[in-house]
C-alpha cells in the first residue's frame, strides 16, 4: 500500500495545515454574510466584532472560537513542516498567538456601541467593561501576530526561492496596516474589515503553500529521517 496512515506523521501535519487554510473563507464569509443580514449593521459605522452583539451575536462567537482553534490546530503542521528550518520557531508561535486572539475576541464580548445592537444609542456614554477591554486585547494580539507573520514567512519564502510568496507577504502587510490605521483614525471599519481580510487571506494562503511544498511521501524504508515530516532540502 502506498497510503500514508491516518495517524502518521506526515498524514496529521497535513490534516493541521488544511485546517489552516480554512480559517480567512470560514471567518469572512460568515461576516460578510451576517453583514449583509443583520438588522441595524453598517459595515463602514459598526466593528464586525460588535456582531458578537444581540440575538444573533452567538454566530460571530461561534466564528471567532472556531476559526480561532482551526488557527491553533495549523499550529502542529506549522511546526512539523518547519521544524528545522527558517521560521521554525517564530511560525508556529506567531500563529498559536492569532488563533489565540480570536479565542479571546469570542469568549470576551465587546460593548454595545455605534447604534448596534438596534436601539443602542450611536455615542455611549458607559463606561468601557472589563470583558470588552480582555477582548480589545484579543484584537490586538491577532493583528500584531498577523502582520507579524506577514514578514517572517516572507523571509521564509525568500529563503525557500519563492520570491512571489515573499513578496505577497511584505505587500499583504503593508497594505493590512494602511487599511487598519486609516480607518481607526476616521473611524470608518471598513478599513479594518478590509485589512484583515488582506492579513487573514495571507495566513490562510501561507498554511495552503507550506501543505503545497510539503513532502506527500513518506521515505522508503531503510532511509533516514523516516519520520521527517519538513520541507525538502
Amino acid at each position: 500500500m502506498t497510503g500514508q496512515p491516518v495517524n502518521s506523521p506526515r498524514a496529521v501535519a497535513r490534516l493541521a495545515l488544511a485546517a489552516g487554510v480554512l480559517v480567512a473563507p470560514i471567518f469572512y464569509l460568515t461576516v460578510f454574510i451576517q453583514a449583509a443580514t443583520r438588522e441595524g449593521y453598517s459595515s463602514s459605522r459598526v466593528a464586525l466584532s460588535l456582531l458578537s452583539l444581540g440575538h444573533a451575536g452567538w454566530i460571530q462567537i461561534t466564528n471567532f472560537i472556531v476559526c480561532g482553534l482551526l488557527a491553533l490546530i495549523s499550529v502542529v503542521g506549522f511546526r512539523a513542516v518547519l521544524s528545522g528550518h527558517r521560521g521554525g520557531v517564530w511560525g508556529p508561535l506567531l500563529v498559536a498567538i492569532y488563533g489565540l486572539g480570536l479565542v479571546i475576541a469570542g469568549v470576551w464580548r465587546p460593548d454595545p456601541g455605534a447604534g448596534f445592537p438596534p436601539g443602542t444609542p450611536l455615542h455611549s456614554t458607559a463606561p468601557i467593561s472589563g470583558h470588552y477591554i480582555v477582548h480589545w486585547i484579543g484584537f490586538i494580539l491577532v493583528n500584531i501576530s498577523l502582520i507579524a507573520s506577514c514578514f517572517l514567512f516572507a523571509w521564509v519564502f525568500r529563503g525557500l526561492g519563492q520570491r512571489g510568496w515573499s513578496i505577497y507577504g511584505v505587500v499583504s502587510a503593508v497594505v493590512g496596516v494602511i487599511l487598519v490605521v486609516a480607518g481607526l483614525a476616521t473611524e470608518n471599519f471598513l478599513g479594518p474589515t478590509f485589512g484583515g481580510l488582506v492579513i487573514y487571506s495571507f495566513s490562510s494562503a501561507v498554511a495552503g503553500r507550506i501543505l503545497a511544498l510539503a513532502p506527500t511521501a513518506s521515505p522508503r524504508p531503510g532511509e533516514r529521517r523516516v519520520d521527517r515530516v519538513g520541507l525538502p532540502g
